[in-house]
């Protein structure tokens, strides 16, 4: 068994391991990956994740032991010495147990943020192991797979068994005798004797690590991209995930200073055109103006402009959707300025002919389609959250209509400064 290639497709492969009272999870978890027919993964960088308590184990023995794993079985290893990464507490002090609330919270934090950090470097691929520690660390580690995993990242758990022959001698050799010896660090591809945990002799060759892979679901794509890069609490992550996939974020929009806020996932400024005409949406929205809407087209149908109301904004009853815009314009410009009779030169609240009516779509299509590529961009891309907050793309099709998929509650607007 040889490791010909470290890093398929480019990737520098990072191992990351749970570990409590036994560092053997190490050595078995790069045995069976190394052995994998399919997919090997040899390692980079091993990162041994345990609390203070148990440090001490994941030191001196355990690189002897891998040094070994890799001679015995002609490994190249790449991975110089494990690196052992304890959670501290704000005075510095380490996390010697995962038992209480306190414990269990600052683990969570520290791994997902470990995780995180890991995984935003896209020539990383990262293998995470459950296999040892408290169900606790296990849980937590497993779940920031879940926040930050990518295609090419995997999760899995290990388990210690025998051979099929083995478990035919008389008395019958038993898992067990390897898992509670404290002598076994793999299995061996020669005979070796080493103290089983029930007492007697038994051979390291007759082991075999069962290798589980642990499909997850990644929700990384439905925060913007920019958050990859922040460093929150685990509990913080898992409010923003929530309110993305829940649909619970609200729309907050100040006029004077063109600023937009979804959420906590996104806040940002807008070019003058572009703030009036999202704040026109919202505010037809917000407002459940008849007319049109994501489902159609007609009085059955409220929230969203139509093209019609552009090229003829005269007939719509409420209000003249252009005569708004422009004074949405103005009021994010500087007091005093000209900018609102000069957009009036390029857009007719009440057109009276044909050439008029047509620039009026025109002159809104270009805003409106780089108003679409900012949104996704600040949302990451992400289709569930960019549907809600972003409009559909507009054509000079007669009859089309655009808006915010948002109800009248999730939208703020506020004209004063902040």
């Amino acid at each position: 068994m040889t490791d010909e290639s470290h890093s398929v497709g480019n990737f520098r492969n990072v191992l990351i391991v749970t570990g409590g009272q036994t560092p053997q999870v190490v050595t078995e978890t790069v045995w069976a990956l190394a052995r994998r027919p399919d997919n090997p993964f040899f390692p980079d960088r091993i990162v041994c994740v345990v609390t203070g308590a148990v440090a001490a184990r994941f030191y001196g023995e355990l690189t002897a032991a891998l040094d070994q794993l890799a001679e015995q079985w002609n490994l190249q290893p790449r991975w110089g010495k494990p690196e052992v990464a304890i959670p501290l507490f704000a005075d510095g002090t380490p996390v010697n147990d995962v038992r209480d609330h306190a414990g269990s919270v600052l683990f969570a934090d520290f791994i997902t943020e470990l995780v995180r950090r890991e995984t935003a470097d896209p020539r990383v691929r990262l293998h995470l192991s459950l296999a040892g520690g408290r169900k606790t660390m296990s849980y937590h580690a497993g779940a920031a797979m879940g926040l930050w995993g990518r295609p090419q990242d995997e999760l899995s758990h290990v388990l210690v068994g025998i051979r099929p022959d083995a478990a035919l001698r008389e008395p019958p050799l038993q898992a067990e005798e390897f898992e509670r010896s404290n002598g076994f660090w793999f299995p061996t591809p020669r005979d070796c004797e080493i103290p089983g945990g029930n007492g007697r002799m038994v051979n390291a060759r007759e082991a075999v690590i069962d290798l589980s892979d642990v499909p997850f679901v990644s929700v990384r794509d439905l925060l913007p991209s920019s958050m990859v890069g922040e460093r929150l609490s685990h509990e913080t992550w898992v409010r923003r995930f929530r309110e993305a996939v829940a649909g619970r974020l609200v729309l907050h929009l100040t006029t004077a200073e063109r600023q937009v806020r979804i959420g906590d996932l996104a806040d940002f400024k807008l070019p003058p055109i572009e703030f009036a005409l999202y704040q026109l949406m919202a505010e037809w929205a917000q407002q459940e103006i008849r007319g049109g809407g994501p489902g159609g087209i007609g009085p059955a149908h409220a929230g969203w402009l139509t093209m019609a109301m552009i090229t003829h904004p005269e007939m719509v009853p409420m209000v003249n959707p252009i005569e708004r815009l422009i004074e949405i314009y103005t009021s994010t410009c500087v007091e005093g300025s000209d900018k609102g009779e000069q957009m009036s030169y390029n857009i007719t609240p009440r057109p009276e002919n044909d050439t008029q009516r047509k620039n009026n779509g025109i002159y809104l299509a270009t805003p409106l389609s780089r108003l679409r590529k900012r949104i996704a961009k600040e949302l990451g891309h992400h289709l569930m959250v960019c549907e809600r907050f972003s409009p559909p793309a507009m054509t000079s099709k007669k009859g089309n209509a655009f808006g915010l998929r948002l109800r009248p509650e999730e939208i703020v607007i506020v004209a004063d400064r902040r």
